[in-house]
């Protein structure tokens, strides 16, 4: 957000991220000794006087912490028994921190973002609690709106932008022009837009095991109460779940690096038949881990990454249950994909 408002003439007085390692992004992209860098808002608002020696300024740019708002954050947070929304206490609560700021340091405007879940979330009171206290308890003048800014970068990303204005100026949405998003620009595979030298340095540090998609499994599998042991070293292919209880693994797949036939999967458009050669190699050592499992007499769950997100992606819960009851129902050998269906693979 901070680019859009230097285009067009702004300047940054202070900036606040907890994140050591988007902190060591930003300082990397942004001179950062001109103003304070503060690292935890908390810190800031635990005092008016701490607020008001906030460098003054116009307008306040603020995206608040939306794990507690988005859908795959509520998802997570229910499956661990944890709270979300304002109840989770660590992230839910931080834009009311950003509230003690707009009434003490009163900034001519303010833009705030969030997950297009947030207008939603608890059946729509987290948003009103939002709104009335932007509009009712600060007296600012407020509109929202769900914008998707495809037509700006090459993925499809939601979100609820907040706009407030000390007065009514006359700002409307239907003023804004949003690019539509056909319109928008298209990204191409890794091996097309970044030299060769780049590109081995990105593969190096790409996971094999602990992914992202990984992560969640376990998590949900752990709220559910399932125990299990992670990349066993003594079975064939060391699977990434393992739940000897129940003589089931389960393996889940990157869609890129399995070739999994869906919209997760693109052929790099240079260097083809190298790529097709190792991702041959791939899914042939996939059949081959699968069959020495169950050789083994162990029952294999493969989860597809196209189940866990994209537009294939499965509603939040229901992977939950199908791999909760595969594992206790103790059923044969079986794979969750996105909710598209592809062609055998």
């Amino acid at each position: 957000m901070r680019l859009a408002f230097d285009a067009i003439g702004g300047r940054c007085v202070a900036t606040c991220e907890w994140n050591k390692y988007a902190r060591k992004t930003y300082a990397a992209n942004f001179p950062i000794g001109s103003h304070p860098f503060y690292e935890n808002i908390c810190e800031v608002t635990k005092d008016d006087e701490l607020i008001r020696a906030i460098p003054d300024h116009d307008i306040l740019v603020a995206g608040f912490p939306c794990q507690p708002f988005s859908i795959a954050g509520v998802s997570k947070k229910n499956s661990l028994g944890n709270a979300h929304g304002f109840a989770c206490e660590t992230q839910g609560t931080l834009f009311f921190e950003l509230v003690k700021i707009i009434k003490i340091k009163k900034p001519k405007a303010f833009l705030l973002e969030n997950v297009k879940n947030l207008v939603s979330h608890d059946k729509g009171n987290t948003f009103r609690v939002i709104m009335d206290v932007l509009r009712n308890q600060l007296g600012y003048w407020v509109d929202y709106k769900v914008l998707d800014a495809k037509g700006f970068v090459p993925q499809h990303r939601e979100r609820t932008i907040i706009v407030g204005f000390q007065q009514d100026a006359g700002f409307s949405w239907e003023d804004v022009r949003i690019p539509a998003s056909s319109a928008g620009p298209r990204m191409g595979s890794m091996a097309d837009i970044v030299s060769r030298n780049v590109r081995s340095r990105m593969m190096a540090g790409i996971r094999g095991k602990d992914t992202k998609p990984e992560l969640l499994i376990r998590s949900d599998l752990h709220g559910q109460g399932f125990r299990f042991r992670l990349h066993v070293s003594t079975l064939p292919g060391r699977p990434d779940i393992a739940l000897p209880k129940w003589n089931a693994v389960i393996l889940v797949h990157g869609c890129f690096w399995h070739a999994h036939r869906c919209h997760l999967f693109k052929l790099p458009s240079t260097r083809r038949a190298w790529w097709r050669e190792k991702l041959l190699r791939n899914r042939l050592a996939d059949k081959r881990t699968r069959r020495a499992l169950e050789k083994a007499g162990w029952r294999v769950l493969e989860i597809y990454e196209c189940s866990l997100k994209g537009r294939e992606r499965l509603p939040g819960n229901e992977i939950s249950q199908r791999v909760a009851s595969w594992v206790r129902d103790r059923q044969q050998s079986a794979s969750i994909r996105g909710r598209v269906p592809s062609r055998k693979s």
